[in-house]
């Protein structure tokens, strides 16, 4: 709910006076039902002095009703006899639903571990996002201490599936992660104190706030000729994960 602003601004040195028509494009998003034109003429007018003007959005208030993330299309149609529109002439608007049933879950999130290599404790923020196409699913970003002697270039992503009662995130062992390191492709692995595994699940369960790891640990890594090369690797019952 509120408005989107959205700036149009003429590239000339010298001031232009000229009117600027543009339309604006149903997505999934609906005009009327999940947006109106704050100024329904379409028309922007630059009086030669100011090189901007603002077209402005309102957004429908759905709140308590989730519809999933929906978006519209606003296309500049002529800028009069003296402008050309070149190619920065189209924007898309994406209204992001704060209605989705994981919204308690999403956010930002002061993660903990103690290291199996050197047993210090690491702290690093962690974020949670939702799926686009399933609202069971959370995306995990910075599953470990970017000072854990990871890949920088690695995509550290991996999900969650979430249990009906929102007390339960389970982890996939053996899930790849979207980025390879040096030709080797990373997944996540279970430590149970003494050695390593990527099948099954690890789960998180949610205690006074706070997700916690119970007689489990985890690493990244992947599989050598004579093992498992790993790093991220934390001690089990030492990692939890507390909501900024």
């Amino acid at each position: 709910v509120g408005t989107v602003t959205i700036p149009v601004t003429i590239a000339s040195v010298n001031p232009v006076k000229t009117a600027v028509t543009y339309e604006v494009v149903d997505g999934t998003a609906k005009a009327g039902e999940n947006y109106t034109l704050a100024d329904e003429s379409a028309v922007l007018t630059f009086d030669g002095k100011a090189r901007t003007q603002e077209i402005v959005i309102n957004i429908t208030n759905k709140e308590g009703e989730y519809t999933g993330d929906l978006s519209f299309t606003i296309n500049l149609l002529s800028g009069g006899k003296t402008l050309n529109l070149g190619a920065s002439s189209s924007c898309t608007v994406k209204i992001s639903d704060l209605d989705h049933p994981l919204a308690a879950i999403l956010g930002n999130y002061t993660a903990t571990g103690y290291s199996y290599f050197d047993s210090t404790q690491e702290s690093w923020t962690l974020t949670m996002y939702k799926d686009d196409a399933d609202v069971n699913v959370v995306w995990i970003d910075g599953i470990i201490s970017s000072f854990s002697g990871s890949y920088p270039s690695a995509d550290y992503r991996v999900y969650g599936n979430v249990s009906a009662d929102k007390t339960t995130i389970s982890l996939p062992l053996g899930q790849a992660l979207k980025t390879p390191a040096n030709g080797n492709t990373l997944s996540l692995w279970g430590f149970n104190g003494s050695s390593v595994s990527n099948s099954g699940n690890i789960e998180f369960v949610l205690e006074n706030g706070a997700w916690v790891l119970k007689d489990v640990g985890y690493g990244i890594g992947y599989k050598t000729e004579s093992g498992v090369s790993l790093y991220g690797l934390y001690n089990p019952n030492t990692i939890s994960w507390t909501k900024k």
